[in-house]
């Protein structure tokens, strides 16, 4: 999976290039967009998501050993 996400944000990793902000969707991978290289990360919360305050909890402890900003 690490090899898989780092080929998808390669190109858009440039020095020049905008803040990549990286987002699951609603599954439980915010930690490891935090630990790969993404500025800021996300979590999808449209629709009725089984467990959100425990994912929303995850995606907080991603972010803040990271240093991390995150949205919702």
């Amino acid at each position: 999976m690490r090899n898989h996400y780092l080929s998808k944000i390669a190109p858009l990793q440039k020095e020049s290039a905008p803040p990549l902000y990286s987002l699951t969707g609603h599954s439980w991978y915010a930690p490891y967009g935090a630990q790969w290289g993404a500025d800021m990360i996300g979590l999808e919360a449209d629709e009725n998501i089984i467990a959100m305050q425990a994912q929303i909890a995850f995606l907080r402890g991603a972010a803040r050993p990271n240093d991390l900003p995150f949205y919702i």
